[in-house]
Protein backbone atom coordinates (compact mmCIF):
# COMPACT_ATOMS: atom_id res chain seq x y z
CA UNK A 1 0.00 0.00 0.00
CA UNK A 2 2.85 2.44 0.74
CA UNK A 3 4.12 1.85 -2.81
CA UNK A 4 0.66 2.72 -4.20
CA UNK A 5 0.48 5.89 -2.10
CA UNK A 6 3.97 6.86 -3.32
CA UNK A 7 2.80 6.43 -6.92
CA UNK A 8 -0.32 8.50 -6.18
CA UNK A 9 1.60 11.46 -4.73
CA UNK A 10 2.96 12.94 -7.99
CA UNK A 11 -0.57 12.77 -9.39
CA UNK A 12 -1.95 14.65 -6.37
CA UNK A 13 0.84 17.22 -6.42
CA UNK A 14 0.24 17.82 -10.12
CA UNK A 15 -3.49 18.20 -9.50
CA UNK A 16 -2.90 20.67 -6.63
CA UNK A 17 -0.57 22.74 -8.78
CA UNK A 18 -3.01 22.80 -11.71
CA UNK A 19 -6.02 23.82 -9.58
CA UNK A 20 -7.20 27.42 -9.66
CA UNK A 21 -9.81 29.32 -7.69
CA UNK A 22 -12.27 28.63 -10.52
CA UNK A 23 -11.27 25.07 -11.41
CA UNK A 24 -10.42 22.34 -8.93
CA UNK A 25 -9.51 18.78 -9.91
CA UNK A 26 -11.43 15.57 -9.28
CA UNK A 27 -9.45 12.35 -9.13
CA UNK A 28 -11.08 8.93 -9.21
CA UNK A 29 -8.93 6.17 -7.69
CA UNK A 30 -10.22 2.60 -8.18
CA UNK A 31 -9.65 -0.11 -5.59
CA UNK A 32 -7.41 -1.86 -8.12
CA UNK A 33 -4.93 1.00 -7.69
CA UNK A 34 -4.15 -0.31 -4.20
CA UNK A 35 -4.75 -4.03 -4.87
CA UNK A 36 -2.84 -4.64 -8.07
CA UNK A 37 -0.08 -7.07 -8.87
CA UNK A 38 3.44 -5.54 -9.03
CA UNK A 39 3.62 -5.88 -12.84
CA UNK A 40 0.31 -4.10 -13.47
CA UNK A 41 0.01 -0.42 -14.31
CA UNK A 42 -1.82 1.78 -11.82
CA UNK A 43 -4.44 4.04 -13.39
CA UNK A 44 -6.54 6.91 -12.08
CA UNK A 45 -8.91 9.34 -13.82
CA UNK A 46 -8.58 13.10 -13.36
CA UNK A 47 -10.87 15.85 -14.59
CA UNK A 48 -11.45 19.55 -13.93
CA UNK A 49 -14.36 20.37 -11.63
CA UNK A 50 -15.86 23.37 -9.94
CA UNK A 51 -14.83 23.79 -6.29
CA UNK A 52 -17.69 23.15 -3.89
CA UNK A 53 -15.91 24.42 -0.75
CA UNK A 54 -13.73 27.47 -0.05
CA UNK A 55 -10.11 26.81 -0.99
CA UNK A 56 -10.85 23.41 -2.54
CA UNK A 57 -8.05 22.26 -4.83
CA UNK A 58 -8.57 18.53 -5.30
CA UNK A 59 -11.37 16.10 -4.50
CA UNK A 60 -10.17 12.48 -4.43
CA UNK A 61 -12.76 9.73 -4.72
CA UNK A 62 -11.77 6.25 -3.51
CA UNK A 63 -13.62 3.25 -4.93
CA UNK A 64 -13.37 0.68 -2.17
CA UNK A 65 -16.57 -1.16 -3.06
CA UNK A 66 -14.58 -4.13 -4.36
CA UNK A 67 -11.38 -3.65 -2.35
CA UNK A 68 -11.57 -7.06 -0.67
CA UNK A 69 -9.63 -6.19 2.48
CA UNK A 70 -6.55 -4.02 2.45
CA UNK A 71 -6.21 -0.55 3.90
CA UNK A 72 -9.11 1.60 5.00
CA UNK A 73 -9.84 4.93 3.31
CA UNK A 74 -8.89 6.67 6.58
CA UNK A 75 -5.47 4.98 6.63
CA UNK A 76 -4.80 5.94 3.03
CA UNK A 77 -5.95 9.52 3.69
CA UNK A 78 -3.49 9.80 6.59
CA UNK A 79 -0.63 8.39 4.49
CA UNK A 80 -1.42 10.89 1.74
CA UNK A 81 -1.51 13.79 4.19
CA UNK A 82 1.85 12.91 5.74
CA UNK A 83 3.37 13.19 2.29
CA UNK A 84 1.49 16.42 1.44
CA UNK A 85 2.33 18.35 4.63
CA UNK A 86 5.68 19.71 3.40
CA UNK A 87 4.06 21.04 0.21
CA UNK A 88 3.07 24.71 0.29
CA UNK A 89 0.68 26.14 -2.27
CA UNK A 90 0.51 29.90 -2.52
CA UNK A 91 2.38 30.17 0.78
CA UNK A 92 -0.29 28.16 2.64
CA UNK A 93 -0.29 24.65 3.96
CA UNK A 94 -2.82 22.09 2.80
CA UNK A 95 -5.71 20.56 4.69
CA UNK A 96 -7.13 17.16 3.80
CA UNK A 97 -10.66 16.52 4.95
CA UNK A 98 -12.29 13.15 4.73
CA UNK A 99 -15.76 12.70 3.32
CA UNK A 100 -17.77 9.53 2.66
CA UNK A 101 -16.15 8.75 -0.71
CA UNK A 102 -12.61 10.08 -0.22
CA UNK A 103 -10.75 13.25 0.72
CA UNK A 104 -10.77 16.93 -0.18
CA UNK A 105 -7.43 18.70 -0.40
CA UNK A 106 -7.72 22.45 0.02
CA UNK A 107 -5.74 25.49 0.96
CA UNK A 108 -5.73 25.99 4.69
CA UNK A 109 -5.47 29.05 6.83
CA UNK A 110 -3.05 28.05 9.58
CA UNK A 111 -4.55 30.54 12.01
CA UNK A 112 -7.99 29.00 11.58
CA UNK A 113 -7.09 25.33 11.38
CA UNK A 114 -3.75 25.03 13.19
CA UNK A 115 -1.82 23.73 10.18
CA UNK A 116 -2.34 20.77 7.88
CA UNK A 117 -4.18 17.82 9.27
CA UNK A 118 -6.83 15.26 8.43
CA UNK A 119 -10.22 16.43 9.55
CA UNK A 120 -13.20 14.11 9.52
Amino acid sequence: MDEAVEELMPILVDAVQRATSEWARSIFVPASFFNREPQEVRKVAMSPSRPTEPGELVRVYWDFADAGGGASPQTIARLVLVRLEPLLVGGRKLIAEQFAEGIIIRRGDEREFGGSHVRS
